[in-house]
């Protein structure tokens, strides 16, 4: 019997992912990112989208 993997990315990133994808959404690339950040690491959130 396989033992269940108790790994964050296993139980909750991927399934989040996936299901953000199924809504619509698509991902960015690290460079793309980065460019609407304005390259300001610090920063989470793209407030350009929320303005």
């Amino acid at each position: 019997m396989d033992t269940p993997s108790f790994k964050e990315d296993h139980i909750s990133q991927i399934p989040a992912l996936q299901m953000l994808v199924n809504l619509g959404y698509t991902s960015l690339s690290p460079a793309e990112a980065d460019r609407q950040r304005a390259n300001e690491t610090t920063y989470i959130l793209l407030e350009n989208k929320f303005k």
